[in-house]
């Protein structure tokens, strides 16, 4: 697990603020970069893309990116890459000088941590064969067993709150990001959800 202080204690924001605008490396779909995407917008960082439309597009460009760890996504400031999604959404957190979205506090951080490990329980088997042909049909078919019972602990710790914690963290951008995939299948959600979904999307437009 990458430490929230640390990252931040690497990062020199005043630094990265002058650097040229944020690039960000990824396929010409949602997948991994949305909720950085969605991070970006409510830490109001321009950014522009790098979409990537093949493999062999990929395979060339990675040999020459500046990162001992090649990956996708990518953010580039200047000539330095960053890879790997949770450090980057710490970056980013960082960057925009919105370091209370990992937590204001380290109880808090932990609970936040917490929090993305359940919900990556849940991104997992909705994720694992988005590019099948028949994804929609497993899904549903491994939904009761391996969605529906962490979705549920989500629900139970939500409760009324329009926010996970009592304020906005990096935890809700992946739940919001997370319900939204399970709509796409078409699957019915409790209603609690949708207020997830719209309180976050609320703070988007306001960006």
């Amino acid at each position: 697990t990458v430490n929230a202080e640390y990252m931040g204690n690497l990062i020199n924001t005043e630094i990265i603020q002058k650097m040229s605008d944020i690039v960000l490396g990824y396929w010409g779909i949602k997948g991994r970069a949305e909720p950085l995407r969605f991070l970006l917008a409510l830490t109001n960082l321009k950014y522009t893309e790098k979409v990537y439309t093949s493999p062999e597009e990929w395979a060339a460009d990675k040999e020459q990116l500046n990162t001992n760890f090649p990956n996708l996504p990518y953010i580039k400031h200047g000539d330095k890459i960053y890879t790997e999604s949770q450090a980057l959404a710490i970056m980013i957190c960082h960057s925009g000088n919105k370091p209370e979205f990992l937590g204001k506090t380290p109880e808090d951080q932990v609970h936040v941590t917490q929090l993305l490990g359940v919900i990556g329980d849940i991104q997992a088997p909705l994720f694992k064969d988005a590019m099948a042909a028949d994804y929609v049909e497993q899904v549903k078919q491994k939904f009761e067993t391996a969605v529906a019972p962490k979705l549920h602990l989500i629900s139970n710790f939500l409760a009324t709150k329009n926010w996970l914690l009592d304020y906005l963290t990096i935890a809700d951008v992946q739940l919001c990001f997370t319900l939204e995939s399970v709509s796409y299948t078409h699957l019915t959600l409790p209603t609690i959800y949708s207020v997830q979904i719209s309180v976050v999307a609320v703070s988007l437009k306001k960006k």
